[in-house]
């Protein structure tokens, strides 16, 4: 008997690879970094955005990636969670409407935005034109998939489209497993009590230790030690990228430092005292 001859050109073999790195990443540091290269195999984008979006109840992020920003996609996720603007996102009241399917797709343009507000915090200000979104909502929790373009760069293909609606359903349960094997089995820390990174804890550590910073330059340091970009921490405090850099400056010329490794032992040093 002939042995079957199969087109190995309909596999996208780097796709199935990064597949399998990512499941191998489960539960470990490597999880954020696995799945963005899955999602980059997929499709051309500049960021990507998860959200957990109930009925009832507030959405909160699940996972966020941006491609020359890394504090971007957080500073946007947190302006969306707490500015409520699930209420207003015209792409997830849509795809809400379509009853039937438990996987709904939509391409939004800048453009076809109506909402000044929407339009202006997650297009307008960080230069993105366009976004695929994928609800799933075969649970009680919807997940909300939104992968962006920049102003500039080629629409989405069919085949970029494609690709994304396959693996929506992946990255989403990806995430959601992450989370679960994270809360179950936390990561040893490196440090004897480590800073959370939550803001208001840097705040406190901040203002507690270090009285001769102004309550601006505190919101900018508690960002730099949270790992936000200038550029996420210009959105995030609605200034410009110029006013970021002279708080910055400031503060360490206050703190007697000169870098951001620097301002990290400072906080640590606030920590264990």
């Amino acid at each position: 008997m002939t042995a079957p001859v199969f087109d190995q050109t309909l596999f996208d073999q780097t796709l199935m690879d990064r597949t399998g790195t990512l499941v191998e990443s489960l539960g470990g540091a490597a999880f954020d970094r696995a799945l963005a290269d899955v999602l980059t195999s997929a499709a051309e984008f500049q960021q990507v955005i998860v959200f957990a979006v109930p009925r009832e109840g507030e959405a909160r992020c699940l996972y966020g990636w941006h491609r020359s920003a890394p504090g971007l996609a957080a500073a946007l996720s947190q302006r969306y969670v707490e500015g409520r603007f699930d209420r207003l996102d015209p792409t997830l009241r849509y795809l809400r409407r379509i009853t039937g399917q438990p996987r709904k797709l939509r391409l939004l343009r800048r453009d076809d935005i109506d909402d000044a507000a929407y339009r202006r915090h997650f297009f307008d200000r960080p230069d993105l034109d366009r976004k695929v979104s994928i609800l799933n909502e075969d649970s009680a929790e919807g997940l909300y998939l939104n992968v962006y373009k920049r102003a500039g760069d080629a629409d989405f293909s069919d085949r970029e489209v494609g690709n994304l609606a396959g693996l929506s359903g992946l990255v989403c349960k990806s995430i959601l497993r992450h989370r679960a094997l994270t809360r179950s089995h936390p990561p040893a820390p490196a440090l004897p009590n480590p800073i959370p990174p939550d803001l208001a804890t840097l705040r406190r550590l901040l203002s507690a230790h270090v009285t001769a910073l102004s309550a601006r330059e505190v919101e900018v340091c508690a960002r730099i030690v949270a790992g936000y970009s200038s550029e996420g921490i210009a959105l995030d405090l609605r200034v410009t990228g110029n006013s970021v850099a002279t708080y910055r400056k400031r503060a360490y010329a206050k703190l007697g430092i000169s870098s951001q490794h620097e301002l990290f032992a400072l906080c640590l040093r606030a920590a264990v005292c």
